[in-house]
């Protein structure tokens, strides 16, 4: 069975942004199939919706499938996680700029104010990475630091990478890259 990743972007983002293509392109060049589905509504989310956007590109989750989330995109991974079937269970999850709690801003209040089974989120998720930058202008270090300690991912602090995006010059991220496979070397 080919392994497939599936790559969620952030609030007010697209599959067109920041590093994302780039990721698809080397995975796919290494034989991966990738996933980056276009949210719905971006720029005013909603959680119900977004869950439902990646429940269509992956039916049925198994260890051959992993998730990339950006920003947003982590809390809606870690919410799609949580509700699936008890048999079901991801390869791994590359969380980059997730944030635990509201970072006061209006537009994403209802992914935080569902509650989180962490415990679930570790079942289903398979081994977890969170990766984040003490510079980053929109996720505040300590709300990133504490959704990885909270999911008990692996934790990876950069430098001047702020939020990770284009805007900022980051249209390639090895790190991910790098993660990722290390996480399907458990699976071949």
């Amino acid at each position: 069975m080919p392994k497939h990743v599936v790559i969620i972007h952030g609030w007010d983002a697209s599959p067109e942004a920041n590093w994302f293509q780039w990721l698809r392109r080397e995975l796919e060049a290494a034989g991966i199939h990738v996933s980056v589905p276009a949210m719905p509504d971006a720029a005013v989310p909603d959680i119900n919706r977004w869950i439902q956007t990646i429940k269509e590109v992956v039916p049925e989750v198994n260890e051959q499938v992993f998730f990339v989330g950006h920003s947003l995109g982590c809390i809606t991974i870690a919410h799609f996680l949580q509700a699936l079937p008890e048999s079901q269970k991801a390869g791994g999850c590359v969380f980059v700029a997730g944030f635990s709690g509201n970072i006061h801003n209006p537009a994403t209040c209802a992914f935080y104010q569902k509650p989180l089974d962490v415990e679930l989120i570790k079942e289903h998720g398979g081994s977890l990475t969170a990766i984040f930058s003490e510079d980053d202008p929109v996720v505040p270090l300590k709300k990133a630091r504490e959704f990885g300690v909270l999911l008990g991912a692996k934790l990876i602090v950069v430098q001047n990478m702020g939020h990770f995006v284009g805007s900022r010059g980051v249209t390639q991220l090895p790190l991910v890259l790098t993660e990722l496979k290390t996480l399907m070397t458990r699976f071949k």
